[in-house]
This record gives structure tokens, C-alpha cells and sequence, in this order.
């Protein structure tokens, strides 16, 4: 006795729709899930749902459709005949491209960019990244003595106007500076 193929399993016909082989496994499913109450333990109830999820991914999409499809009516036809069909089932790649170039070169690449062997690329970006880090150190060391240079420059400023203000205040005394503050006072109160 042979095994039900998918689409006896699923009770549908060989050439059912998409939506024919969802309603057929939504309907088994809610009736053999393990899941349902009291089929906890029923060994046969889980393999009758394995089958029919099986059934299910198979039938649901196109191309392993095709390909089951093919497959069973190649089953079929050694049954009856007893002779397996002669049949090339793999090809090699170039035979199922009838547009396929006989060049050797690698399917990549620039027209005006010669190609160049992977240990050349991978030597090249070794070298940029070398290159790029030594320019991004020098770049790093550059911008900080600069930001030195202006921090410098800022205190110098800084020391200066403090002697300044220092010189001034030695030159008016403690009354000319209380003097001076209040005058400030005064002025930034009428205005």
C-alpha cells in the first residue's frame, strides 16, 4: 500500500487554488492539533498534524509546489512504466543560462577598473587604514597644539589685563578705589 501523497493528505484535488489548500489546512489543523483538549497524549493525532503541516508548506508556495508537482507525476510515470524517465534533472550553470559569457573572468567588476586578485585588495585597504590612521594621529595633535596656542594666548591676555588692574589700583589707593565703585554704582542706577 503506498503512502497518500500531500494532496490526499490535505483531501483537496491536484489542482486546487491557494486559498482551497489554506481553507483545507485550517480546517484539519483545528481538527488534529495537539493541542485541542483531551489529544494531549494521542500519538497518531500529532503525526496526522505533522503530515498535514507538511502537506500544508509544501502545497502553499509556488515554487516547491512546482517542484512536488514534478516530482510526483515523475513518481508516477516509473510506477507505471517501471523505467526511470531519462530526464536531466541538474544542469551546470552555464547550460540553464542561454545568455551566458564563456569568459573566465569573475562576474564583477568595472569595465574601465582592471580586476585585481584579492591579496592586492586586501593589501591596498591595509595600507589606507594605515595611511588613514596616521593622518587622523597627526590631524588629532595638530588641532590640540592649536587649541594650546589659543588657550595661551587667552591666559596672556588674561595676565595682562590683571597687571593692569593691579597697577591702576596701586596708583589710586584704597579711597580712590572706593571712590571709583561708587561712581559706578551711582551711574548704572540712572541708567
Amino acid at each position: 500500500m503506498k503512502s497518500p501523497n500531500y494532496y490526499e493528505i490535505l483531501n483537496i484535488n491536484e489542482n486546487a487554488s491557494s486559498d482551497e489548500i489554506r481553507s483545507a489546512f485550517l480546517r484539519l489543523s483545528k481538527k488534529f492539533h495537539p493541542d485541542k483538549v483531551g489529544q494531549f497524549s494521542n500519538k497518531s493525532t500529532t503525526d496526522k498534524y505533522v503530515k498535514i503541516n507538511e502537506a500544508y508548506q509544501v502545497l502553499s508556495k509556488h515554487t516547491s509546489r512546482t517542484a512536488y508537482d514534478f516530482n510526483l507525476s515523475e513518481a508516477t510515470r516509473l510506477h507505471t512504466t517501471g523505467k526511470p524517465p531519462n530526464v536531466q534533472y541538474y544542469q551546470s550553470w552555464n547550460a540553464q543560462r542561454p545568455n551566458a559569457s564563456t569568459s573566465t573572468a569573475p562576474p564583477f567588476g568595472v569595465k574601465w577598473i582592471p580586476r585585481v586578485s584579492n591579496m592586492k585588495l586586501t593589501v591596498a585597504l591595509i595600507c589606507l587604514g594605515i595611511s588613514g590612521g596616521i593622518f587622523g594621529f597627526f590631524s588629532v595633535q595638530k588641532l590640540f597644539s592649536k587649541r594650546q596656542e589659543y588657550m595661551d594666548e587667552v591666559s596672556r591676555q588674561a595676565s595682562q589685563h590683571h597687571a593692569s588692574c593691579r597697577e591702576q589700583a596701586k596708583k589710586l589707593g584704597n579711597d580712590g578705589q572706593l571712590q571709583r565703585i561708587a561712581e559706578k554704582i551711582l551711574t548704572n542706577r540712572t541708567q
